[in-house]
């Protein structure tokens, strides 16, 4: 009795854990349409990314914790796909808010049972099967590809979905030995770089006067910031390192399978905090196809934790 009441506190605080994380980056990341019109995709995770690095050296020294890989090419691979994944979500989220492009980041247990089937031959049942189908359908509805043209808004979320699928699959089978500040280390670095050569890189290149807003946001390079400006991307790089340290925390205290459910609280709190900022309503539409995409990913959640028993 003492064991398993044990188990389930643990499980409880996991899962406050995982939802105070998803509370936090419900926030910060509608805090990125303020930054939109002054700075640009690149810029951003560069001063994000200093604020997050200072953090966790500050954090590491006080706790004593390794910041060094154990395999780098493993650590380098998942950070690279992590790279990619955060930069496609970033790069969608000013046009499509904050809960459509999470909507197609949390396509990533969708992809990761796909990835399992084609890359290593992993046997699933029909349920799992059906979730594929129902949260593909959910996609379809949240990011509106039946509604017209197609654009690179609505493709980049899903893409950044398949990375992050990468970025966990490598996490579980290559990256099991490391810990949670080494991982970070090596993603904020690798993010933080690439987007500064970027940066550099189109602010030397003359763009055509007529480029719309929504792809300046995009190509824009080094740009004058203000206070303003800074103090937002502050409280955005604390508040990603505080829900970072929090979901690392829980995914700790219990297993995967049972806390990762509860990640998709994420969906909920920012589109409640792009309804309170920005007056932003989903419509029926859009929170029909979140709600099948999050009920897709609870299946395969549980269902994988059950075949894993």
């Amino acid at each position: 009795m003492t064991l398993q009441t044990t188990s389930s506190g643990r499980v409880r605080q996991a899962a406050l854990a995982v939802i105070f994380a998803s509370l936090m980056l419900g926030f910060t990341d509608n805090l990125v349409v303020i930054l939109s019109d002054s700075m640009g995709l690149f810029q951003f995770h560069v001063l994000r990314g200093l604020t997050i690095l200072f953090l966790l050296i500050v954090q590491a020294a006080i706790m004593r914790v390794r910041l060094l890989p154990k395999n780098w090419g493993a650590v380098l691979f998942r950070g690279f796909c992590q790279t990619l994944a955060i930069l496609m979500f970033f790069g969608a989220l000013p046009i499509t808010g904050a809960a459509v492009a999470g909507a197609g980041l949390f396509t990533a247990p969708i992809f990761v049972l796909i990835f399992s089937v084609l890359l290593f031959g992993e046997s699933i049942g029909i349920y799992r099967v059906l979730a594929v189908l129902v949260g593909s359908i959910g996609v379809v509805m949240v990011l509106n590809l039946t509604g017209g043209a197609i654009t690179i808004f609505a493709i980049m979320p899903i893409l950044a979905g398949a990375y992050y699928a990468t970025n966990n699959i490598a996490t579980r089978r290559i990256c099991a030995e490391e810990t949670p500040q080494a991982l970070l280390l090596v993603y904020t670095v690798m993010i933080t770089s690439l987007s500064a050569i970027m940066a550099t890189y189109l602010g030397s290149v003359e763009l055509p006067a007529d480029v719309s807003s929504d792809i300046l946001y995009l190509v824009r390079g080094w740009e004058p910031v203000s206070w303003y400006d800074l103090t937002i991307v502050g409280i955005n790089g604390i508040g990603a390192f505080a829900a970072l340290l929090a979901m690392t925390w829980g995914y700790q205290q219990a297993e995967t399978s049972y806390v990762s459910i509860y990640e998709y609280s994420y969906l909920i709190f920012a589109g409640f905090f792009g309804w309170l900022m920005w007056n932003d309503l989903l419509s029926l539409t859009s929170m029909a196809g979140i709600g099948l995409i999050i009920f897709a990913g609870a299946i395969i959640t549980l269902r994988t934790a059950k075949a894993e028993e």
